[in-house]
């Protein structure tokens, strides 16, 4: 339940989605609105469009419907050029394009993914150094990026605005027909790699934005896995190969070879425009046969030769090291996959496959049953993955040991005998299905629907098979999932799988040291190559670096894409909502448009618990995840967490001084349900905070050995720690959030294990202490219920909330104070990681101390300065200053970076940069687009009533807020100097955290103020 105003760093969350075919099966009666679609409702709709009717060159193919997000669909053909284009259409005011190409991995030098990169650099038509982020930093978009699947590569763009949606379209295709890297090789030596020597007694070194983003994932053990399966499952085909191997593959990535992706894959008859949400499409359709389809011709791309027969059948069982450096942990890190090629059945009968996946991943499964009764508790899952060449079913098992190998394959082979003869639980399965009503009523909660399932759903099945109707094929595979009462479809399943023709156990084990000796092999090989060199050849090479860095110095823009100011829409007000007291329980009620959904939170007041004993609470919310209570058994409570709280989370907060009565720490959980079943929903939450079942010592140990490996920060996702650390230096809460999530509650955590181990009385102390501090939280107290709904079930479920959390007890005990200071302003943590993360966070204190219309020059900063400082000149893979949606923290980071004391340098010189930078007026109108366009980005239907409620809790100054986004539209260059002076206090008081490689950060030890090493926990 992440909320767009109030984001929270960490959350325990029980995910009860069905994410297979992800949003698109569809078993109500009723649409996304809760209204029949009648089919001649979908005629009027579309304007009686049928097969073969034709629009600007145009011919209509198919017509069809997806249900979970309330659209139409049509399947056009362009005749002249052979292109296709898939239009789903609905009622989205976020309207998004995307052209998509087959580009199969002939090789792993990721060409593919370099070409992505450099092709959407600069054109004949909008010449420029980088128009992809021209585009980014100065359009009315909510989103723009480029992605390289195995089997394909998207540009996808959106916005809500259709004019500025076809301008970057435009700007797009552009790239596509005449790219500036086939006349300019720089921009391929900027975006994948180029060998530089600025001085005859340097070494040579290698950079590239490509190359810095593949090598920053050399010690993710989970891209090594993946490409260890897929290279067990299809050795020497086309299908084993995949992007992410430049670091090591650099010696085979050439310009040349690089621009033979080109002429073998771009052509608009190797391509398929996509198309979504409530536009005038027969407009786009002729701007595309006009601009670019009509006078194209054909190129009969030949694939083939790259398009793998039927795989030989065999099994392979091995165990690959993946790199991992000195120092890195070893323990409960492995990967092990046990995979089936089924890429010759249907697509259907896959998508089938994938919703049985997901009920084997449920925890209460047979599956998850099964290896609880081998003795492994370790995380499993079981997952069709169709975004390869060659679909495959893949059992996973994450942070566990390699000697566990033959026991999963073992209780994986137990487990498929057994449902492929006598199915699954019904009651599991049913339950599973009927979430998807849920599923499909939340699925336009995601504003980036487009770009997160349509695109990669539609293009995928596209480029493997050449047909657009996943979404047909999802939705039927579900309809006949839920009419198959025998289950004979699962049985199908366990058939296929137990009589694959091709499997493969892959186990993946990091290897420490592996890392270093990669990076030697570079070394010697760069000292090889200097060495073979000719004093002559050695200085051409620093003329070209010299020329280089000028080149990637200068400035080339282009804003020949944009819209009129004037044009921007005001800012949307926020939702109404009611505030009434239910006998001393706040209840905040809030009517959205949807019949049958409901968005719900409840916020527990936990200011009784001692600074001490704050790890409890997350020890406790993170049992009853897991746990039965005295009602129900384990399984039977996860089947009922599947049907009435639909994403259940729960999350510590703490809301600052503006929140006036409610500046106190609190227990915030949230979950989606039916506003049917709100009273149920109710009722099960309250018996498992109340009577979660702390008897059983081997289940608690159970679930602590599957979840400390993931929390450890030290083996997680360093960018994220960087944001959570560098948010934590101007914001109690996010201090206190941190606290209670982060690496300290890590290691209470595994003290904890440790003591269930060596201390067989210390259960009862445990427990003890867990139901002391749940008794000072479960209490009617300053307790407050948030719900979004409809206004018909409103009234009834505030009489619900009344009658069931008015039954809590209530407690005299006094608040307590807690003391988490400031952390340095300056400081380094190292994890496990081959690159730095940097995090530069500085906070708004007050609206008067950053207006409105300063916030485009924030923009302006990171498309002249950053960016190219940071990512075209410091190699980092992407960069980025900006500033939080609420516009009260001004932001700047660096990721996959391989430098960390120069970052902060270059951020810290932002106010300086601003205030000699020369801009113009239309320059900064394209700002003002672009910082518009995130702070008024849209919101879901459910989402956008509870930010509403929210703020009202948390004394956020939404008039003020308004004001200033309304600001941003007035600003001027006379603000420039105001600006910068304004942004210049903000960095002397910003909190600059960098997370990363051990070795990069020791060097730059003196450039902070505190070093931490998050891999030694003790």
């Amino acid at each position: 339940m992440r909320k767009k105003w109030l984001p929270l760093v960490w959350a325990t969350v029980l995910a009860v989605s069905v994410t297979a075919c992800k949003g698109s099966e569809k078993q109500a009666e009723e649409s996304i609105t809760g209204t029949e679609q009648t089919e001649a409702a979908m005629e009027e709709e579309s304007g009686d469009l049928k097969p073969g009717d034709e629009i600007s060159g145009f011919t209509l193919k198919e017509v069809g419907s997806y249900d979970a997000i309330g659209g139409e669909t049509f399947y056009f053909q362009h005749e002249k050029s052979g292109a296709e284009l898939f239009y789903v259409k609905n009622d989205d005011p976020n309207l998004g394009f995307a052209i998509t190409y087959r580009t199969p991995h002939v090789d792993e030098t990721d060409t593919n993914h370099v070409f992505e990169h450099a092709v959407i650099a600069s054109s004949e038509k909008y010449p420029s150094k980088n128009i992809f982020f021209d585009m980014a930093g100065k359009t009315y978009n909510t989103f723009i990026n480029a992605f390289t699947y195995i089997p394909f590569t998207s540009y996808p763009v959106s916005s809500q605005s259709q004019e500025q949606l076809e301008k970057m379209a435009d700007v797009y295709l552009s790239c596509m027909v005449a790219p500036g890297l086939l006349e300019d090789e720089r921009f391929f030596q900027r975006e994948a790699v180029r060998y530089e020597l600025r001085d005859l007694n340097d070494p040579i070194t290698i950079k590239g934005t490509v190359y810095s983003e593949d090598f920053g994932m050399i010690t993710e053990t989970g891209n090594e896995a993946f490409r260890n399966v897929l290279q067990a499952l299809y050795p020497g085909e086309t299908a084993a190969n995949v992007n992410g191997r430049a670091h090591m593959n650099y010696q085979g990535l050439t310009y040349e070879h690089t621009v033979e992706t080109y002429d073998r894959c771009y052509s608009f008859d190797n391509s398929l425009i996509l198309l979504y949400g409530d536009m005038d499409y027969e407009k786009f359709l002729e701007f595309l046969d006009k601009e670019y389809l009509a006078e194209a011709e054909k190129g009969n791309k030949d694939l083939s030769q790259y398009k793998d027969g039927k795989t030989e059948p065999g099994y392979v069982e091995e165990t690959v090291y993946s790199p991992a450096y000195e120092g890195d942990s070893t323990e409960n890190a492995s990967i092990i996959y046990y995979a089936a090629d089924l890429s010759e059945d249907s697509w259907e009968q896959l998508c089938q496959y994938q919703i049985t996946g997901q009920i084997l991943s449920s925890d209460s499964s047979i599956l998850n049953e099964n290896l609880r009764e081998a003795g492994i508790s370790d995380p499993a899952f079981a997952e069709m993955v169709f975004d390869v060449e060659k679909p495959m079913f893949v059992f996973g098992l994450v942070n566990t040991d390699e000697d566990k190998a033959q026991t999963f394959k073992e209780v994986v082979d137990k487990t498929i005998t057994e449902i492929s003869q006598s199915g699954i639980d019904e009651e599991l399965v049913d339950t599973i299905l009927k979430t998807k009503e849920i599923d499909d009523y939340t699925a336009m909660e995601n504003t980036e629907v487009f770009t997160d399932q349509v695109l990669p759903m539609v293009s995928t099945k596209w480029a493997v098979e050449g047909t657009t109707d996943f979404l047909e094929d999802s939705q039927n595979a579900f309809q006949n999932m839920k009419k198959d009462k025998d289950q004979a479809l699962i049985k199908e399943f366990g058939e296929r799988f137990l009589n694959a023709e091709r499997k493969a156990m892959i186990t993946t084990v990091p290897k420490p040291g592996l890392a270093e000796e990669i990076e030697k092999e570079q070394a010697d090989y760069l000292a090889d190559m200097k060495a073979s060199m000719t004093e002559e050849e050695l200085q051409q090479m620093i003329e070209d670096t010299l020329a280089f860095d000028q080149w990637n110095a200068s400035e080339m823009a282009n804003s020949d894409f944009t819209i009129d100011v004037k044009d921007l829409p005001d800012p949307e007000p926020f939702a109404e909502f009611e505030v009434k007291d239910l006998n001393g329980i706040t209840s905040y009620t809030s009517a959205s448009d949807l019949d049958k959904i409901s968005s719900n939170q409840i916020y527990l007041d936990t200011s009784s618990v001692k600074q001490e004993d704050l790890h409890y609470i997350t020890l406790y919310t993170l049992l009853a995840s897991e746990l039965g209570t005295e009602k129900y058994e384990k399984a039977e409570k996860d089947n009922l967490l599947y049907q009435y709280l639909y994403s259940l989370s729960f999350n510590p907060i703490y809301p600052g001084e503006d929140a006036k009565d409610n500046h106190h720490p609190m227990l915030s959980i949230g979950w989606y349900g039916l506003a049917d079943d709100y009273k149920q929903s109710l009722e099960l939450l309250v018996e498992i905070l109340e009577n979660t079942d702390l008897t059983d010592e081997a289940e608690i140990k159970r679930v602590l050995d599957k979840y400390l490996p993931a929390l450890d920060q030290s083996r997680g996702d360093g960018f994220a720690l960087a944001q959570i650390l560098g948010f934590s230096g101007s914001d109690m809460e996010r201090r206190y959030t941190n606290y209670l999530q982060g690496q300290e509650f890590y290691k209470f955590a595994k003290n904890v294990r440790e003591s269930l181990e060596a201390d067989p009385s210390y259960i009862e102390e445990l427990r003890e202490k867990i139901t002391s501090v749940r008794d000072l939280i479960l209490r009617r107290d300053n307790l407050i219920v948030m719900n979004t709904a409809s206004q018909d079930n409103l009234d009834k479920m505030e009489k619900v909330s009344e009658e069931i959390l008015g039954a809590l007890p209530s407690l005299e005990n006094g608040a307590e104070t807690y003391d988490f200071p400031e952390p340095e302003k300056n400081q380094a943590v190292i994890v496990e990681s081959s690159s730095q993360y940097t995090v530069a966070v500085s906070q708004l204190e007050a609206p008067e101390d950053f207006y409105g219309k300063y916030f485009p020059f924030i923009s302006a900063i990171s498309d002249r300065y950053i960016v190219p400082k940071l990512r075209f000149q410091g190699g980092a893979y992407s960069a980025d200053a900006g500033y939080s949606s609420d516009m009260t923290k001004i932001v700047t980071y660096s990721y996959r970076d391989p430098n960390a004391k120069e970052t902060i340098d270059i951020i810290k010189g932002e106010a300086d940069y601003l205030e000699s930078m020369e801009l113009t007026q239309e320059d900064l109108d394209g700002y003002i687009l672009s910082t518009y366009s995130v702070v008024t980005g849209p919101e879901g239907n459910l989402e956008k009533h509870m930010t509403a409620m929210e703020c009202n809790m948390y004394g956020f100054d939404t008039a003020g807020f308004l004001k200033q986004a309304a600001q941003i539209k007035e600003a001027s260059i006379e603000d420039k100097d105001q600006a910068a002076d304004a942004l210049r206090k903000l960095l002397e008081k910003a909190t600059y955290v960098t997370t990363g490689n051990q070795k990069q950060i020791q060097e730059d030890k003196d450039s902070y103020d505190i070093v931490t090493d998050y891999r030694q926990a003790e």
